[in-house]
């Protein structure tokens, strides 16, 4: 989905787990529908992803913990 890409400084990127803590994957992104980005590279098939507001909100709870 579109709103899973986060874009900073004209790069693209997602967020993907490495152990316990969320962090920013470098994508290329291809077409867009609008609401759907392909990718092009950056992740491999059967990769996860988060969204950026749930990572941000997983992460928000850790720190409260």
């Amino acid at each position: 989905p579109r709103k899973a890409i986060v874009e900073e400084n004209g790069k693209k990127y997602v967020y993907t787990k490495l152990g316990e803590e969320y962090v920013l994957t470098a994508v290329t992104a291809g077409f867009t529908d609008g609401a759907n980005v392909e990718i092009l590279s950056g992740l491999q098939e059967g990769d996860i992803y988060y969204i950026a507001s749930v990572a941000a909100s997983e992460e928000k709870n850790d720190e409260t913990r």
